[in-house]
């Protein structure tokens, strides 16, 4: 089987039948020694072992496209992440952004604001924190 890659899904192509896997529902990609990748899909439908040339690079690639299309890109390590911001990571986004709102400049009333919203898979990391006083907080709302 062949792989044909776009930005909204992966099609693996074979000589009679093939299928096509929409990013999102991709779980995880692991490439082995064999020059396979182990796929885990949200559905039955795609899940497995497949051959392919180059293993490392096509894992690679498919975490890349399936964490992009969850707006995923920053995360904590461990894959684990939660509402509360860390004490380490207040304090490194405070001295990055210099205490002061990043829209307006004020040092009043300032929050941590997800860049990429939780709602849409943001993460509650150092990349993807910001701070912003409460009113321009509050007019961003759940945009990006």
């Amino acid at each position: 089987m062949s792989q044909v890659l776009t930005n909204k899904k992966f099609r693996f192509v074979g000589s009679g039948d093939g299928w096509e896997l929409a990013w999102n529902k991709i779980l995880d990609a692991v490439p082995d020694a064999n020059r396979t990748i182990a796929l885990q899909a949200s559905q039955r439908r795609g899940s497995g072992r497949y051959f392919v040339k180059d293993a490392d690079y096509v894992a690679a690639v498919i975490e890349t496209l399936s964490r992009t299309a969850k707006r995923q890109l920053v995360g904590r390590p461990d894959g684990i992440d939660t509402a509360v911001v860390p004490h380490h990571v207040r304090a490194a986004v405070f001295r990055r952004d210099q205490g002061r709102c990043q829209e307006c400049g004020s040092t009043s009333y300032l929050e941590f604001d997800h860049i990429i919203p939780r709602s849409r898979g943001g993460a509650t990391s150092e990349n993807n924190l910001q701070l912003l006083c409460r009113r321009c907080n509050q007019a961003k709302g759940g945009r990006i």
